[in-house]
C-alpha cells in the first residue's frame, strides 16, 4: 500500500514504470494510473502563514514545514510486478528546494550566463 485512506503521509509519489490502483470517494471509484502519474504532491507545497501573499513561504513555522500534511481521501496500491516509483519525502524536498540550482561562483546570474555563452577563443599548440 502506497497510501492508505485517512492515514497521514509526508511524501509525494511519482510512478515511473508499472501501474498503481487508486480507490477513492464514498463510491470507491477505481482508477489505474500508469507511468508519469503523480500522487500526493500537494504535501510538497510549502506551508503559508495566515495573511501572507501566495508566493511567500511561511518561514516562522519552520518546524511545521517538515510535519505530515497529506491526509489522503484515497487508497493507492501497486498492481503490477516490477512497478518502479519515486517517493519524495517532504522534509528532503523542502531542504533541497532551498539549494541554488546553479553555482555561479559569486557572479550574478546574468554575469554567469554571459560567461557561459562566450566561446573559448584560446588555442593551444
Amino acid at each position: 500500500i502506497l497510501y492508505d485512506k485517512s492515514v497521514h503521509s509526508n511524501f509525494g509519489t511519482l510512478v515511473l514504470q508499472g501501474a498503481v490502483k487508486v480507490v477513492s470517494g464514498e463510491e470507491h471509484f477505481e482508477s489505474t494510473l500508469g507511468p508519469w502519474s503523480c500522487l500526493g504532491f500537494s504535501v510538497l507545497e510549502p506551508l503559508r502563514s495566515p495573511g501572507t501573499a501566495n508566493d511567500q513561504d511561511c518561514s516562522e513555522l519552520g518546524k511545521l514545514q517538515t510535519e505530515p500534511t497529506l491526509f489522503p481521501d484515497f487508497t493507492a496500491t501497486v498492481v503490477t510486478d516490477g512497478c518502479l516509483i519515486l517517493r519524495i519525502e517532504r522534509a528532503a524536498f523542502l531542504r533541497h528546494k532551498r539549494q541554488p540550482v546553479l553555482n555561479t561562483n559569486g557572479l550574478t546570474f546574468s554575469e554567469a550566463s554571459e560567461k557561459l555563452q562566450k566561446p573559448n577563443t584560446k588555442t593551444s599548440l
